[in-house]
């Protein structure tokens, strides 16, 4: 299908510029978990920005466990004597007084429930690579395996470490993240003769609140019809989240102010949500709690990690352990098509951690679809900086999802997505 004239003109509005302006200024307010004065000085920021859009405010609030002072500390104590660079997951259950020592670990690979077959881990820490799988249902396999404590470890080569956001309440027994190099040197050491590992993680849990943002610019023909722009602002601790997700969540404030200048037929929210690092906890929350406004909801569409990375891609399925998530196909090729027609392509992907933000909607029986990047490096880390991103390449982004965005509002009817 041809571009229209008016969705030329609206893909024209966006600015690459405006949309990193947005990273940048998110980036300077440093690192933004929950709780933080990143993740409060976000939100002041997105109330300016959305009400000078002319867009109504809302915000929503949700109860999660938030970690406070947070420090984190593991030493390899025999065969050598060694102190590891570490650095405590979020929302990580603390050590016994004085850390965990466990004269027995155990390597476990990704951490997955195979590898686990014919190993005694009671007692023990075990060693597990990120990946294969989500940070939350790892830590509870773990824990229900009878382990102590776990170390993970970066899958990606160098001294980068990745840190990640846990159970809602917090996990059962104490995590760790270290660098790949790190992780080799501990399994090179195991390899050998048993060692013995210390680990100590302080820090005081605590129950919060979270709370998820929304700009509306509501419908002129067909208000109660809702088409929601999704993108988390909430970030790991230590990560500035340039890309996961600041991206996203600039790319949907620019979609926005387009729109509020469009005049849509159909109410179009930017839903800024925050408890996404552990398993998209706040969204979650969100949809149980509003059920009677998810009725009025016709799709979903998530920006998440949009700036850094080598391929452009849209999630046709998420896993899990023990179910398998579906995104919306006919949702996916409005999307897919809306790409084609501005000479980008979409490549179809499967998600190993879930469907992210759009899962919740998804399993409300509300169609959603999901766009992102492979191949990213920074994600999760200290060096997710604004210097990674590829800025042009966020409008590619932000031209998808509003033209997409311009079609569904343009559709006579949206019940057969």
């Amino acid at each position: 299908m041809a571009l229209s004239e008016l969705e030329r003109e609206l893909a024209l509005r966006l600015s690459a510029s405006r949309i990193f302006r947005h990273i940048e200024k998110l980036c300077d307010f440093g690192p933004r978990p929950l709780g933080s004065p990143g993740h409060e000085k976000s939100i002041q920021y997105f109330e300016e920005e959305l009400k000078s859009y002319g867009a109504d405010f809302e915000t929503a609030d949700f109860e999660i466990a938030v970690s406070y002072s947070t420090k984190a500390e593991l030493k390899l104590i025999s065969p050598e004597q060694r102190t590891i660079e570490c650095l405590a997951n979020y929302r990580s259950a603390a050590s016994p007084g004085g850390g965990l020592k466990a004269d027995n670990v155990i390597d476990v690979g990704h951490g997955t429930e195979k590898e686990y077959d014919g190993k005694n881990v009671s007692g023990a820490i075990v060693l597990a690579t990120e990946g294969s799988g989500h940070p939350v249902t790892k830590s509870e396999l773990a824990a229900e395996k009878g382990a102590a404590g776990c170390v993970w470890i970066n899958r990606q080569r160098g001294r980068r470490i990745s840190t990640y956001g846990l159970a809602r309440y917090g996990s059962k027994i104490p995590i760790v993240s270290i660098s790949y190099e790190d992780g080799e040197f501990l399994r090179r050491q195991l390899s050998r003769n048993p060692i013995t590992l210390v680990l100590r993680v302080d820090t005081d849990l605590g129950i919060s609140t979270g709370e998820h943002v929304i700009g509306i610019v509501s419908g002129q023909k067909r208000p109660e019809e809702i088409i929601i722009l999704c993108a988390h602002y909430e970030t790991v601790p230590g990560s500035p989240g340039a890309n996961d997700n600041a991206s996203g969540v600039a790319i949907v404030l620019e979609v926005l102010k387009v729109f509020a200048s469009y005049q849509p037929s159909r109410t179009i929210w930017a839903l800024l949500s925050t408890g996404e690092e552990g398993g998209a906890i706040g969204m979650r929350a969100f949809v149980d709690g509003n059920k009677a406004k998810m009725k009025s909801v016709k799709a979903v569409l998530n920006a998440d990690v949009l700036g850094e990375g080598t391929k452009l891609v849209i999630y046709k399925e998420g896993r899990w352990p023990n179910r398998t998530v579906q995104a919306s196909d006919a949702l996916n090729r409005i999307v897919s098509e809306a790409a084609g027609d501005l000479g980008y392509h979409l490549v179809p992907a499967v998600s190993a951690m879930g469907l992210a933000d759009t899962e919740a909607f998804i399993e409300a029986g509300i169609p959603g679809a999901w766009i992102g990047r492979r191949g990213w490096h920074y994600n999760h880390t200290a060096e997710d900086v604004p210097e990674t991103i590829d800025v042009n390449g966020l409008k590619v982004a932000a031209d998808i999802l509003t033209v997409a965005s311009l079609r569904l509002d343009k559709s006579v009817s949206l019940d057969s997505l």
